[in-house]
């Protein structure tokens, strides 16, 4: 079995990333990471992928 999070970032979601994080450590499976660029954020996209990559780190 894998861990799937869907995440854009935004404050309100950092409760689901602590979840799926502490659940994959807790059974030992991968976690995957899809991170979500809305078009309303399509004019800054380098900038949201690159925001995107310290939340990952």
């Amino acid at each position: 079995m894998s861990v799937v999070l869907a995440t854009d970032g935004r404050a309100h979601t950092s409760k689901a990333v602590e979840y799926a994080l502490e659940y994959a450590r807790l059974h030992r499976e991968a976690l995957y990471v899809v991170f979500v660029i809305g078009p309303r954020h399509e004019e800054n996209r380098e900038g949201t992928v690159v925001d995107a990559k310290k939340h990952l780190d």
